[in-house]
């Protein structure tokens, strides 16, 4: 008997990861297509690419001084996809879209722990032929950024509150990071999430008479903690150093870190 379960939720299993990997299949068909088929961009991405332009070229204060207007994530990776020898607009395109596809999967694997494996795998479909997330997928915009490093922080921090693991914990809130410095208004909504989290679980352990679960708290805790030092370790930089980074050419920096160092 328990044979005959075990062949048929191995089956179940093989017969869901078959549609996920359909799912993926058709998900790079839809997104490939959509970028074959709008090679513009949109206003927005002219201004991180102007931005961009102006730091690759030189022409760094000009570029920092539009730098501070908007959330820094986007320069960021543009500068390290220069620095990779891709062309800026192309290599954009490519991780974003690639990021649109994979970030599936771990949605996929969350959903699966809270619902049943066909509703997880419904709610996958629709985020796969999503219109929306389909156009921000070769859009050259900071929800491109933003979807992805929120869902994967979101898998991250849930695989860590199960596995009792402060290094996924503390992934997440990198990711978190990324995704405050795409998307603001994300990332305060995470960090709202997560103070919640904690004070719902302190809440319901005083009300029940049950002992807290340390061990998730810190969990959550560590996650907003590795989030928040990177944020800080940003809006420190003020006046764009690591746009000015480029590790073929120490001279290029080397004066603003004698300035530093004096």
């Amino acid at each position: 008997m328990n044979r005959t379960l075990k062949k048929v939720y191995n089956l179940a299993c093989q017969k869901f990861r078959s549609k996920l990997c359909l799912i993926l299949l058709l998900a790079t068909i839809l997104r490939i297509s959509s970028f074959l088929t709008h090679p513009y961009i949109k206003k927005d991405s002219i201004l991180y690419l102007s931005i961009n332009h102006h730091i690759v070229n030189g022409n760094i204060d000009t570029g920092v001084d539009l730098y501070h207007l908007y959330p820094p994530s986007m320069y960021y990776l543009m500068k390290w996809i220069y620095l990779s020898g891709l062309p800026v607009e192309l290599g954009f395109r490519c991780l974003a879209i690639s990021l649109s596809i994979f970030m599936l999967v771990p949605f996929y694997l969350t959903t699966r722990s809270f619902v049943s494996e066909r509703s997880s795998i419904f709610a996958t479909f629709l985020l796969a032929i999503h219109p929306k997330v389909i156009e921000y997928s070769h859009a050259i915009l900071r929800d491109s950024i933003a979807y992805p490093s929120l869902v994967f922080g979101v898998a991250f921090i849930c695989y860590a509150i199960k596995k009792n693991s402060f290094f996924w914990a503390a992934l997440g809130g990198v990711l978190f990071a990324i995704t405050h410095m795409a998307r603001i208004e994300y990332g305060l909504s995470v960090i709202a999430a997560l103070l919640m989290f904690v004070f719902v679980d302190v809440l319901r352990a005083k009300k029940e008479k049950i002992e807290i679960d340390l061990h998730t708290v810190l969990t959550v805790l560590i996650s907003l903690s590795s989030m928040i030092i990177i944020l800080v370790i940003v809006w420190f930089d003020l006046d764009g150093m690591a746009l000015r980074w480029d590790p073929l050419s120490f001279s290029k920096i080397e004066p603003y870190l004698n300035q530093i160092w004096k």
